[in-house]
């Protein structure tokens, strides 16, 4: 794991088209919309990605791709039905 730097606060970015970790630079570690292909590059946001990337190549495939997605808690039960 890379701890934060404090150079900046880039941790994520997305749009239609990426999924992207890391800024300053280069993404520390960026998805295509297909989730397979693949760039990383040297990122300022992260100790020890300053000066070198991820991977020992700037562009790869990945094998699989495991998204977790993290929900507050709320006190008030949340409604199944909308209106």
């Amino acid at each position: 794991a890379h701890p934060w730097s404090g150079a900046n606060e880039f941790f994520q970015t997305c749009s239609t088209k990426y999924l992207a970790v890391g800024g300053g630079g280069n993404f520390a570690l960026c998805l295509d919309a297909d989730l397979l292909h693949c760039t990383s590059g040297p990122c300022r946001t992260f100790q020890g990605l300053e000066n070198r990337s991820l991977s020992s190549s700037p562009s790869f495939t990945t094998d699989g791709v495991e998204l977790w997605a993290l929900h507050a808690l709320s006190s008030k039960p949340r409604s199944s039905t909308l209106g």
